[in-house]
């Protein structure tokens, strides 16, 4: 372990000794370096490059919950063969989160870290959430590729579709009015890793049939597909986004399978990274999951009540497309609505659509 750090050290003296945190060389030998009295507060770097909060040695409470996700209370090893006991919280790497860190060492340091760690600890949670915004905002779109490439994945192996065919349905991706288009047929894939159907919805055009397919033709019927995704500690056997995209290599031509993944590498802005060795993909593409549920959702169903248009655009005032919500969709409504599991899905996609022949 390195040299301890005075309490009354000041921002400037520990942003340097932030920034000089040597990356650990493998997993268990990081560089461990204390903070203050009472062995309450430490950091490390780790051996990506992120760096790692350590506090206290009791389990410490935590009421935001990106931070709760990311608190881990367990045994810790350091470069010289020691274990610490304590919390540890991994923040995103880059050289802009350094300052932030500092501020919350800082932060805990002036809250009594050293007296009462929970106290403390409370005290600062909103300020080591801002470190995950934009880590949240990626699982999120995670979440959402891994829905829609499980549907993409099954409409593949349904072979009710040819290669070019497969090429054009999945739209997600890009900035469209839709998930899938299969002919007039719209699907809108929303993905949760809560237990119930509960989706943000952008706009009411998002649940609203009738956008163009093209060629002059509009959408005709519009289904929601639910997908419970609930993803699974690293190390554990499920389905990752790698293995899903490499499944569907052998069923493709080569130019339609690389135009998906480049499709699945710049979901939602994205710039993930796929490596079709498997040496160099993105650690995100290899983060195991599992399909909680799956419901498939006629909008078109007169006992489904969602805003629309028309709810919308009777207010002379708001402008339309700025309008978003929530909703929740029940897990019954009647036999038929909603369609649940994927064969059933596929089956009702396969057979509803109409491919303009």
């Amino acid at each position: 372990m390195c040299n301890d750090i005075d309490t009354d050290a000041t921002f400037e003296v520990l942003r340097k000794a932030v920034s000089e945190a040597r990356r650990a060389q493998g997993r268990d030998q990081r560089f461990v370096r204390w903070v203050g009295d009472g062995r309450k507060l430490a950091y490390a770097r780790d051996h990506r490059g992120r760096l790692e909060l350590f506090i206290s040695k009791e389990p410490l409470e935590s009421r935001v919950d990106s931070v709760a996700r990311r608190l881990d209370l367990n045994v810790w090893r350091s470069d010289d063969g020691g274990v610490l006991r304590a919390n540890r919280i991994v923040f995103p790497a880059g050289e802009h989160v350094d300052a932030l860190f500092t501020a919350i060492l800082v932060e805990l340091l002036r809250q009594g870290i050293q007296v009462d760690a929970q106290k403390a600890f409370s005290a600062t949670e909103r300020l080591i959430a801002l470190a995950f915004k934009s880590g949240d905002r990626r699982v999120n779109a995670l979440t959402g590729l891994a829905a829609e490439l499980s549907l993409l994945e099954r409409l593949v192996s349904s072979r009710r579709f040819s290669d070019d065919e497969i090429g054009h349905v999945w739209t997600g991706h890009s900035q469209s009015s839709r998930d899938f288009v299969l002919g007039d047929v719209g699907v809108e894939v929303k993905a949760t890793t809560q237990g119930v159907s509960r989706h943000h919805i952008q706009g009411w055009y998002q649940v609203e049939s009738g956008v163009s397919v093209g060629d002059d033709a509009f959408e005709s019927r519009l289904f929601l597909l639910s997908v419970g995704i609930h993803w699974l500690p690293v190390g554990v056997e499920g389905r990752t986004v790698e293995g899903v995209l490499m499944g569907m290599r052998g069923e493709l031509s080569d130019h339609v399978w690389q135009g998906l993944v480049q499709s699945a590498c710049r979901y939602c802005g994205e710039n993930y990274v796929f490596d079709v060795n498997g040496l160099k993909s993105e650690e995100a593409f290899r983060r195991p999951f599992q399909v909680g549920f799956v419901r498939m959702y006629d909008l078109s169903h007169d006992r489904i009540d969602l805003l629309r248009s028309a709810d919308v655009h009777k207010h002379a005032h708001v402008v339309g497309d700025s309008v978003s919500f929530d909703i929740v969709l029940p897990e019954f409504i009647d036999g038929a609505n909603p369609i649940s599991g994927w064969s059933a899905v596929l089956g009702a996609l396969t057979d509803s659509r109409e491919w303009g022949r």
